[in-house]
């Protein structure tokens, strides 16, 4: 009796550990297919993170780097573990202390107290000591307890923009200065046409101070007004004003004329 009990329990307990070693055969199997869909995950954030033209940077409250994207080692010219752990205003701008408001614009004290992204624009220098322009986007990274863990930073790239912006600045105002000392009167107008594309008015948009000069016109008196109301009698005493010059607007080519202009 006591042998046939035994092997009942001996049954009982085998079949308890069998049942036992199909549960933590199932957990380990979801554990694993959990790691593995997690590992996918984040290589696959990996390859968006470091597939972007942006640069990205983590940085933790101590300013020290946490982790950089590829874009961020070649435009800083610097590999990841030449800049992991190394504070962001050492690595950006060559400083030996956090940026101050007087050194330059920065969006982590911004993001540090207000929980809240900041974005804006400022310089960064590379290790060549060449100046990048930078839009700057920062946004937290919240702990579970709501404290900002640690900052991202993006930053975009717009030198090749700035340096555009001042060379048409520099050429506007090479442009502005040969405009305005120019000895000749010059007039940039535009062409008003009826509902039959029939030239019957132009506006003046701008002039230069030869033209003031010549013709006796103010700026004021011209600039955004039709010639026939800064002009009385155009219309009436020169209306091949009109054909010349709509032709010029409306057929691109340029041309060449006197006149005696009655009005003036």
């Amino acid at each position: 009796m006591n042998e046939g009990k035994s092997k009942k329990q001996l049954s009982v307990e085998l079949e308890v550990q069998r049942k036992r070693a199909t549960e933590l055969e199932i957990q380990e199997s979801k554990r694993k297919r959990v790691e593995d869909e997690l590992k996918a995950s984040r290589d696959y954030l990996d390859r968006i993170i470091n597939g972007t033209f942006d640069a990205v940077m983590v940085i933790d409250k101590s300013y020290k780097i946490v982790d950089v994207n590829s874009c961020f080692e070649k435009n800083y010219h610097r590999k990841r573990e030449d800049i992991i752990v190394r504070s962001c205003h050492e690595v950006t701008h060559a400083r030996s202390h956090p940026c101050a408001s007087s050194e330059c614009l920065c969006p982590l004290p911004i993001v540090w107290q207000t929980k809240e992204p900041a974005t804006l624009e400022h310089t960064h220098k590379n290790k060549q000591g060449e100046n990048l322009y930078l839009e700057i986007y920062a946004f937290p990274l919240l702990a579970p307890n709501g404290e900002v863990e640690s900052v991202v930073e993006i930053q975009h790239d717009i030198t090749e923009r700035k340096r555009a912006e001042e060379a048409l600045r520099e050429s506007e105002k090479k442009y502005r200065s040969l405009f305005s000392n120019m000895l000749n009167g010059f007039a940039y107008c535009k062409i008003i046409v009826d509902e039959n594309n029939k030239p019957v008015d132009f506006v003046y948009l701008e002039i230069n101070d030869a033209f003031e000069r010549l013709t006796g016109l103010k700026r004021e008196d011209v600039i955004d007004r039709k010639v026939t109301e800064a002009i009385p009698g155009t219309r009436e005493l020169n209306p091949e004003l009109f054909t010349i010059y709509g032709k010029v607007a409306l057929t691109g080519e340029p041309t060449q004329f006197d006149i005696y202009f009655q009005p003036l």
